[in-house]
C-alpha cells in the first residue's frame, strides 16, 4: 500500500551567494532562474500533482508572506497551509511548527521535508521509494545524493550498514570538506551529498526535538499554541518564537539522534543552486561556453556567466567570469571565487548598503516591477505583466496610485467599476479603493505606476484575493 505523505516545503533561505539577483527582500526561491516558474513554484508542483502526497505546508518568513501566497495562487494551488515565522530561527524550529500543525489535523502523519530553492530532475527513483518503502515509526530518515564531483560546498553523509532494501545506517555527517577530502569521499563510494530532504513521522521528530533540544521544542510549542489565522496565513506567537534557539535540523537532531537512517538516491539529478557556478552548470551554454541572459553582446569571451536585467552588457576578451547586472548593482567575479560572494555580501551589510536588502526589480506571479525612483512620499515603478496575467484584488489605506498604460491592453477595476485602457490612457486609485489589474491579449502589458501619499510601505498593501 502506498504511503500517505504530507509535504513540508521550507521557504526561509536567503540565497546570498546569488547576489545581486537574490536579496533579503526577494531571495532566490522567488526568482525564475531556470524557466518561467520561480523555484518555490517548481518545488510545489513536484509534489502537488502526485497522489501519494496528501497535503502541502509551506513554512516561510513573515517578510515573504505575500510572495509565497501569490506564487502558489499563480500555479493554481489554493489549499496549501502557509505558516509564518516572525523571525528566522533556522530549520529545526521551522520543521517543528509544521510538525505541530500536522499533528493537530492528522493521526501520526508522515512528513516529507524539502527546501524550496533546489533543482531536481529524474524523480522516479525518489517517488518509488517514498511510495513503496516501509518506514519505521520512530526512525528519522535523511536523503543522500550520489555525488557527481568532489564538491567542497556541500555537506556529506557516510552510509553505514544496510538496514533494509535501499536504507542504511548513518556513520557520520561531514560538514563541507576540502576538495581533497571530497575527492576521497567520492572515491570511497559510500559517501553522499547531504540533500536537506527528510522523512519522518511528525511525532517522532517532535519527540527527538523534545529530548535533544528541549528549549527549541518548548518555545515552538508555546508559539504554536498562540497561533492565529490571518487570511492565507498561520501566525505563531511572536514573543515565544523569538526565544527559541536558532539551529538547523542537522545540528539539532539528525547528527545527535540514535535512530537516524540514510536513503541514498543514485539517479536523482540535484543541485542546491548555492552559487552562480551551480546555476551556470545547470544551464545551456553557447559554442564558446558562455551562459548569456538578457541584453548581452560579447566578442572573444569564453566560459562566462553574463546576465543583464536592465541595460546593455558588453564583454570583450574575458574568460571564466561572472558578470551580473541589475538596476542598482553590478557584480563582477572570477568563477573560481564565486563562494566568496557571501563574504562580499557581509561586507556590504556592515556598510549598511540597502542593495543587499532591497531589489529594484521584484518578481510577482503576474510579472515583474522595476523601480525607477523611491522616496519617502512617492515611488515610480514600471510594471510588466505577463500575457493574460492579473494582480490580486487589493486596497491601500494611506497612499494613492496612478496607472498609465505604456503598452498593451488593460482592464483596471476600481471599486467594482471597470476601466478598459490602452496605450496612453490612465486611471487613478485613491486610498481605501479596492482595485485589480488584468492584462488582455497575447501582448505583454506595461504600466507606469506612480505611488504617492502619507505612507509608502508594503505593509499598506491589503490583499483581498483574486476576485
Amino acid at each position: 500500500m502506498a504511503n500517505n505523505i504530507h509535504t513540508v516545503i521550507l521557504s526561509g533561505g536567503a540565497g546570498s551567494r546569488l547576489w545581486p539577483l537574490s536579496r533579503k527582500s526577494s531571495p532566490k526561491q522567488f526568482i525564475p532562474l531556470l524557466g518561467e516558474n520561480n523555484l518555490l513554484q517548481d518545488a510545489c508542483l513536484r509534489y502537488k500533482g502526485n497522489d501519494q502526497f496528501q497535503t502541502l505546508t509551506v513554512v516561510s518568513n513573515e517578510e515573504h508572506r505575500f510572495q509565497v501566497a501569490e506564487s502558489l495562487r499563480a500555479i493554481g494551488i489554493n489549499d496549501a497551509e502557509i505558516i509564518l515565522e516572525p523571525f528566522a530561527r533556522d530549520t529545526a524550529p521551522a520543521v517543528a511548527l509544521a510538525a505541530l500543525s500536522l499533528c493537530e489535523k492528522f493521526s501520526d502523519p508522515l512528513m516529507f521535508v524539502v527546501p524550496s530553492d533546489h533543482y531536481m530532475e529524474n524523480l522516479e527513483e525518489m517517488f518509488s521509494i517514498l511510495s513503496s518503502a516501509h518506514f519505521e515509526n520512530n526512525a528519522l530518515y535523511t536523503f543522500g545524493i550520489k555525488p557527481r564531483s568532489p564538491e567542497s560546498a556541500y555537506g556529506y553523509i557516510e552510509a553505514g550498514e544496510q538496514c533494509s532494501r535501499g536504507i542504511f545506517s548513518v556513520k557520520q555527517f561531514v560538514e563541507k570538506p576540502s576538495v581533497e577530502k571530497a575527492q576521497a569521499y567520492c572515491d570511497a563510494g559510500n559517501f553522499y551529498w547531504n540533500s536537506g530532504f527528510f522523512l519522518f513521522k511528525a511525532k517522532a521528530y517532535l519527540d527527538a526535538l523534545k529530548t535533544l533540544q528541549p528549549a527549541v521544542y518548548a518555545q515552538c510549542y508555546k508559539a504554536f499554541q498562540q497561533k492565529t489565522k490571518d487570511l492565507d496565513f498561520i501566525r505563531v506567537g511572536v514573543e515565544s518564537f523569538s526565544q527559541s534557539p536558532a539551529i538547523s535540523i542537522d545540528y539539532a537532531v539528525m547528527e545527535k539522534a540514535s535512530n537516524v537512517k540514510l536513503i541514498p538516491l543514485e539517479s536523482l539529478k540535484w543541485s542546491d543552486i548555492g552559487s552562480w557556478n551551480a546555476l551556470f552548470d545547470l544551464s545551456e551554454k553557447d559554442e564558446s561556453g558562455n551562459l548569456i541572459k538578457g541584453d548581452v553582446f560579447q566578442i572573444n569571451t569564453n566560459n562566462s556567466y553574463l546576465r543583464s536585467q536592465t541595460r546593455l552588457l558588453a564583454a570583450v576578451g574575458v574568460d571564466h567570469l561572472i558578470v551580473v547586472e541589475t538596476a542598482d548593482a553590478i557584480l563582477v567575479a572570477h568563477r573560481d571565487h564565486d563562494q566568496d560572494i557571501k563574504k562580499l555580501v557581509s561586507v556590504l551589510k556592515k556598510a549598511s548598503r540597502s542593495e543587499v536588502v532591497k531589489n529594484k526589480r521584484r518578481y510577482g506571479p503576474w510579472g515583474r516591477s522595476d523601480c525607477f525612483i523611491e522616496s519617502e512620499h512617492f515611488v515610480i515603478n514600471r510594471l510588466s505583466y505577463n500575457a493574460n496575467a492579473k494582480s490580486s484584488l487589493q486596497v491601500h489605506h494611506h497612499r494613492s496610485e496612478h496607472f498609465v498604460i505604456l503598452r498593451g491592453l488593460a482592464k483596471v477595476v476600481v471599486d467594482g467599476v471597470e476601466h478598459q485602457l490602452s496605450q496612453g490612457m490612465s486611471v487613478n486609485v485613491l486610498p481605501k479603493q479596492k482595485h485589480q489589474i488584468f492584462a488582455f491579449g497575447e501582448e505583454p502589458l506595461e504600466i507606469l505606476e506612480i505611488q504617492y501619499g502619507e505612507i509608502i510601505s508594503p505593509e499598506d498593501v491589503v490583499r483581498l484575493g483574486e476576485n
